[in-house]
This record gives C-alpha cells, structure tokens and sequence, in this order.
C-alpha cells in the first residue's frame, strides 16, 4: 500500500511519519508555557490557536543526540501530531519533504530490538538509503503530562 509520508530528521537518523498523523508544522514558538514538575523531555505547553498542546522534545524522550548541537531556537521545528481527538507537539531536528511510500512486507523489515526501536518499529529503503518508519501512537501512550 502506498501512502504519503512526511521525512524528517532525528539525531542522526532520518525517519517517516504517515502524513495522516500529522495536524501541522510549525516553527517553534517564542512562548512556550513551562509545566511545574514535568519530565525533562517537556517542553511545556503552547498556544495554537487558542488550543493549549504540549510540546515534548523527542530526541530528549529518546535519549538521543541533537542532530546539530549549534541549533539556534529559530531552527527547531514542532510536529504537531493528532491522535483521535489528543494532539502532541513533537521538537525533531529537521523536515525534508513528502514523499510516496510504499509499506509492502517485502520493502520493510523488523526493527523492534531496543526501547529506541520501539517506536521505529519498522525501517524501510526509500530513494537508496535505510529510514526509519515512526509511530506516533505509542508515543501518546508513554508520555507523561
């Protein structure tokens, strides 16, 4: 089955997200409202239309590297994902373009061997190059807020 998916970039790995998961993109805002005691991947809270939806910064609930270490605040961009009626804002380091995908069996393998791998439970060959396929629904499972 061939979908569309938006390709972007978390430390040093490029991954896909099914373009349904997606509500917007938005370049980080200036006024993000902290959350007292929350995790440290928390970012805190901001306003999107007069919607409050909270901002987590993936590579931090990973536990993975910034992709560029020098980042200014006005080079971090916010996937604003949808999960029914939840919305999540997820910090990745970069967004390439959309591209068409096809998730056959036979294209795609397993990648479910480590506690990073289980949100990137799939990694397929797109245009020569190994990415890793993201499901943004285990991470409106796991996070705490």
């Amino acid at each position: 089955m061939t979908k569309n998916y938006i390709i972007f970039q978390i430390s040093k790995n490029k991954a896909i997200i099914d373009i349904e998961s997606i509500q917007e993109i938005v370049v980080k805002p200036d006024d993000i409202t902290p959350i007292l005691d929350s995790d440290i991947y928390v970012e805190g809270l901001i306003n999107l239309r007069g919607e409050a939806i909270p901002v987590i910064d993936l590579r931090l609930f990973l536990n993975v590297d910034k992709f560029n270490e020098n980042e200014s605040e006005s080079d971090i961009i916010i996937l604003i994902l949808k999960h029914g009626t939840k919305r999540l804002g997820i910090i990745v380091d970069a967004i390439y373009h959309v591209s068409e995908v096809n998730m056959e069996e036979d294209e795609s393998k397993d990648n479910t061997n480590n506690l990073y791998n289980a949100y990137f439970p799939k990694i397929v060959y797109l245009n020569e190059e190994l990415v890793n396929v993201f499901k943004p629904q285990l991470v409106f499972d796991d996070v705490n807020l």
